[in-house]
């Protein structure tokens, strides 16, 4: 099982997907007032994507910092359009 750690992309306990961006768990207040350390980041769903995430005991799907170089640069030509899906 592969460890948190900045740049994984992950589950938390709702199974709503995350790209960790802490270096080390932080403490979080939640609604609702129950609070404890947790790994940071931001959500990827097409719902929330960007909104903040977090997960004190996240499950670790891949480390995007690993499999990015992999896919190489973008063509010089490359021109990114924004789609409204």
């Amino acid at each position: 099982m592969m460890e948190p750690k900045r740049g994984a992309v992950a589950l938390c306990s709702r199974g709503e997907p995350g790209l960790i961006t802490s270096n080390n768990p932080v403490w979080v207040e939640y609604p609702g007032g129950d609070a404890g350390w947790a790994w940071v980041g931001v959500h990827l769903s097409k719902e929330k994507a960007g909104d903040p995430w977090s997960s004190r005991n996240p499950k670790i799907l891949f480390d995007a910092i690993e499999i990015a170089p992999a896919a190489g640069p973008l063509p010089e030509n490359y021109e990114y359009v924004a789609s409204d899906d």
